[in-house]
């Protein structure tokens, strides 16, 4: 898998992701170009637009950002056969590493595509028109990650509602036992246990001793 190239899954006999496990969430919808770009030279602290040739430019179309349950995708997808072409997946907190804006431009990205059977991937230039896509674009990754923020910490109280009530169920229970006193199957034990005990006692045979009177004498 090359720096530069795209994921054509019809072209590569791939199936798209499968997103049956949760209703994908179309949160933007806009036109792009994407670019093989060239490494990060030495020394340098992002990535430059500039560097981009227009030659080097490999995809047109459309850009969708999908919110997937806490995940999301940037999807790249063919104007004309409305394909899916490549996909960006971001994984929940991990925007940064798949998504980085470049220092130069405000318009224009480096995301990460990652081939869906080998998991190899590449870095290549994302470019909008206009400021206002750009901004839509960011803003689609954010309101994405806000859902999934809501989402967590809503996990998180159910969480700790549920482990609450088995709390207070297991004190109930233990309440309840002690409330209704020993079992008739413990007081059987118990009577057992007292016989068995009893079998196996050490045994003493009180002995009467009758001591006459020494100053006596028997006749």
């Amino acid at each position: 898998f090359l720096a530069g190239t795209i994921i054509n899954y019809p072209k590569m006999g791939l199936q798209p992701p499968d997103h049956a496990d949760t209703l994908p969430l179309t949160l933007a919808n806009l036109n792009c170009c994407c670019y093989g770009i060239p490494p990060l030279r030495p020394g340098t602290t992002g990535h430059r637009s500039g560097d981009w040739l227009v030659s080097s430019k490999i995809f047109t179309g459309r850009l969708k950002v999908v919110s997937i349950g806490l995940r999301m995708e940037v999807q790249l997808e063919d104007p004309a056969s409305c394909q899916l072409f490549a996909v960006c997946p971001i994984a929940h907190g991990m925007r940064s590493v798949c998504v980085e804006s470049c220092v130069d431009s405000s318009r224009n990205f480096v995301i990460r595509l990652e081939d869906p059977g080998t998991k190899r991937h590449a870095f290549v230039g994302l470019g909008f028109a206009t400021r206002e896509e750009s901004s839509e674009f960011t803003e689609a990754m954010l309101r994405h990650e806000k859902y999934a923020e809501r989402e967590i910490a809503a996990a998180k109280i159910g969480a700790a509602e549920r482990q609450q009530q088995q709390q207070q169920q297991q004190e109930q229970g233990s309440m309840a036992a002690i409330a209704a006193g020993p079992s008739s199957s413990s007081l059987i034990q118990q009577a057992a246990n007292q016989e068995v005990e009893a079998l196996y006692a050490p045994r003493y045979v009180p002995v009467t001793l009758s001591l006459g009177n020494p100053g006596v004498k028997s006749g």
